[in-house]
């Protein structure tokens, strides 16, 4: 993370990919993957769309909950990451989540 002052003279916080990498998806499959998951209506789904601030503290805590949440009810194998009928997104969200990355939306 980097904080700047931006023009309007509010301090901002970019997030900069450390180890890692930035997947662009659209809402449309972002949806079809939540939906895919088949997660309990209670689980917080990590998707942001105020723009560039972002409560990170609050995404963050939805994200870990998120991933926990997958990892409890889907039980994240090997076998499971490698079916064969799931869409391309829910296997890399299923690979990101078995190697402890943060999933989260913003758009």
């Amino acid at each position: 993370m980097c904080e700047y002052r931006a023009a309007d003279g509010a301090l901002h916080t970019e997030l900069r990919v450390v180890d890692g990498g930035v997947e662009g998806v659209s809402a449309s499959s972002w949806n079809q993957l939540v939906k895919d998951l088949e997660l309990p209506h209670n689980t917080p789904i990590p998707r942001r769309s105020e723009g560039i601030d972002v409560d990170l503290d609050r995404l963050l805590e939805e994200a870990t909950a998120f991933g926990d949440a997958i990892r409890n009810l889907r039980f994240v194998t090997e076998a499971e990451l490698e079916r064969e009928n799931q869409s391309v997104w829910l296997q890399r969200v299923l690979h990101w989540i078995h190697d402890q990355e943060y999933v989260f939306y913003i758009g």
